[in-house]
């Protein structure tokens, strides 16, 4: 199994008309061509500090330096036409 993660930014006020191209459009183009998808999802929450884990001491016991870039965290919620609502 391969899955592959697509983040999708509108234009602003576009969401609506991408969920709708997604929903009404697009879930039944791929299936047509075997592409099952396993979930949609929308930002409940925007980027989380996850502040108290970042001062853990055991956090930085383990940390041993540096080895990420950069770290993009959002809560999701699923979509109306996700399969896992």
């Amino acid at each position: 199994m391969i899955y592959e993660l697509r983040v999708y930014q509108p234009l602003p006020g576009k969401m609506a008309k991408l969920q709708n191209r997604f929903s009404d459009q697009v879930l039944s183009i791929c299936g047509r061509h075997g592409i099952r998808s396993v979930g949609y999802f929308t930002t409940l929450l925007g980027e989380s500090s996850r502040t108290a884990f970042q001062e853990d001491p055991s956090w930085h016991t383990v940390r041993d330096g540096p080895i990420v870039a950069t770290v993009s965290s959002q809560i999701l919620t699923p979509t109306a036409f996700s399969a896992l609502k």
